[in-house]
């Protein structure tokens, strides 16, 4: 499954529900998801994905390896984008929006943020999605440096750490070559109440 570059990242904020907040204002969007793309955020620069693997613990019994001891996977996705719009940052990250053009630090539990990162196969240029059914969101730090010669640009990073959805799963790779996709039911099943807007609906991709 080797892979090349990075499409966009999908993303939405749930509610106390569970159910996918459809609503401009407290949610990302009238459908709820927002994608970080070319067209929206002057593209993704990277995702660095960690922690898909379980840590294995040996343990030792009469000078040898006994047993092992599997963990449970913890995947981190650090995602940066080179202009996302500050209202989507904002409420990924549990800011309050406020109608004076200002954002308040948040005070309270962080949002529930599901996240999809796509890619593509080498082989044959289908998409591969990396899907968290629901994560923590923080910002990265804003390190502003004076313009010299060039300019010196801090571009928007977050870091979005996977908890378990309600099934007790914190991920799903799903494959766009594999017979059975469809990417309208995945996306109904990792932002629970979406609905595709009329004329969205794109099977495979």
């Amino acid at each position: 499954m080797a892979t090349v570059g990075v499409k966009s990242a999908i993303m939405g904020i749930l509610g106390d529900d569970k159910q996918l907040i459809k609503d401009e204002k407290t949610g990302l969007s009238e459908t709820g998801i927002f994608e970080v793309n070319l067209a929206t955020s002057k593209g993704v620069t990277t995702a660095n994905i960690t922690g898909l693997a379980a840590t294995i613990t040996k343990i030792y019994g009469s000078n040898a390896v006994a047993d092992s001891s599997v963990g449970i996977p913890a995947p981190q996705v650090a995602l940066s984008a080179n202009d996302m719009p500050h209202e989507i940052v904002d409420k990924v990250t549990g800011m309050t929006v406020n109608e004076d053009g200002s954002s308040t630090s948040y005070t309270k539990i962080l949002p529930s943020v599901p996240l999809i990162v796509e890619t593509s196969a080498v082989k044959d240029g289908k998409s591969i999605y990396f899907a968290f059914y629901d994560t923590t969101v923080v910002r990265g730090d804003a390190n502003l440096q004076t313009n010299d010669a060039s300019e010196q640009r801090v571009v928007d990073s977050l870091t979005f750490s996977a908890n378990a959805g309600e099934n007790g799963e914190n991920f799903k790779i799903f494959y766009a070559d594999a017979e059975g996709f469809d990417k309208e039911k995945m996306l109904a099943e990792m932002f629970p109440g979406y609905a595709a807007a009329a004329g969205e609906s794109d099977p495979k991709a």
